[in-house]
């Protein structure tokens, strides 16, 4: 009888040993998932901050070349007005 209750004793507590083990390698597998997941998510972080930085690089070039050309047309625009206020001047004195 003694060693009938040994075996049921052994039986358990390998039942125990399989479900801790069992336990043991699914809380690697989520550590080894989390992990993966951080890096990941570390990754895109760095991803998205190099494309902010990119996107404001060309946002400022942009808007230095939106400047320039405002101030070239200003010019032709000052050009053609003083052209056609000589052209003016030039008709009135020859009439």
């Amino acid at each position: 009888m003694y060693s009938r209750h040994f075996s049921l004793a052994d039986q358990s507590n390998s039942n125990e040993f399989v479900k801790y083990q069992q336990l043991k390698d699914e809380n690697t597998h989520l550590k080894k998932t989390l992990e993966l997941q951080q890096q990941t998510e570390k990754d895109y972080n760095e991803q998205i901050h190099t494309l902010q930085l990119r996107i404001k690089e060309l946002e400022d070039w942009n808007g230095d070349t939106i400047e320039i050309q405002n101030k070239v047309i200003f010019f032709i625009v000052r050009t053609i007005k003083s052209s056609l206020l000589l052209k003016r001047i030039i008709q009135i004195s020859i009439y």
